[in-house]
């Protein structure tokens, strides 16, 4: 039987078969399945674990593969009182905030760290969210590799060991921009952080007010210490500290 010939073939080839298409518009229909995304709406200002708070998205977001998104529902207002700290995020997930004056997340003073990314969450966004009141890190990075914090407004306890950012391990390809660290004993700590981008020419972090007390000379803009090849602290605003950036090896 003679067929007609038929424009727009498109050839796939397979490791064993070789699959010929009769128009472009068969084709087309034909492609790989990307890995899943799945969006986790906070919609609830509790921290009881339960469906729509901020725990259980990210614990939602730690058992499913794939890169997923926390967001937080358009009418959601006010302040998320955490009773502990935050589970760590440890697969890829983008963490959209609503802005900074719009959700904050507190420690109250007592919880030690915020949002933890260790090595399994490479890749992870952390974007327009408030942080306050962590007796520790608001954000902690444990040799986790392409991590983008941007947008993020943390402000620490004034107590001996907090601190805005805490950093440490392989950390190539994260970067911190536009973000703001005040009220800490160290707006930002890097012990043995390296190939961390920590600001930028137009992306610079603020770094103000941080110290134990008012009024306290022992107040640091950035402390860094240990191996920290790679990584850049550069174009940042550092205001009202005895020490910018205190090195040591």
């Amino acid at each position: 039987t003679r067929y007609p010939l038929v424009t727009g073939v498109q050839t796939c080839a397979l490791p064993i078969y070789t699959l010929t298409f009769a128009s472009a518009s068969l084709a087309s229909q034909t492609q790989l399945v990307a890995p899943t995304s799945t969006t986790f709406t906070v919609s609830s200002l509790a921290d009881n674990g339960s469906s729509g708070t901020l725990r259980w998205a990210i614990t939602q977001a730690n058992a499913v593969a794939g890169d997923d998104v926390i967001a937080f529902a358009p009418s959601l207002r006010g302040v998320i009182t955490l009773a502990s700290s935050l589970p760590a995020i440890t697969q890829p997930v983008a963490v959209n905030g609503p802005g900074q004056s719009v959700v904050a997340i507190s420690g109250g003073g007592r919880v030690g760290d915020g949002f933890t990314f260790v090595a399994g969450a490479a890749g992870s966004q952390l974007r327009a969210v408030s942080l306050r009141g962590f007796r520790n890190a608001g954000i902690r990075l444990d040799n986790s590799p392409g991590v983008t914090i941007v947008s993020v407004s943390v402000t620490g306890t004034n107590t001996s060991t907090s601190t805005g950012l805490y950093a440490t391990g392989d950390l190539a390809g994260s970067t911190i921009e536009s973000s703001v660290f005040t009220g800490c004993r160290s707006g930002a700590v890097l012990v043995g952080a390296r190939n961390l981008a920590f600001g930028g020419i137009g992306r610079g972090n603020v770094i103000s007010n941080n110290r134990t007390a008012p009024r306290s000379s022992v107040g640091t803009g950035i402390r860094a210490q240990g191996d920290l090849a790679g990584t850049v602290v550069t174009g940042n605003r550092s205001e009202e500290h005895t020490s910018e950036l205190q090195s040591r090896v």
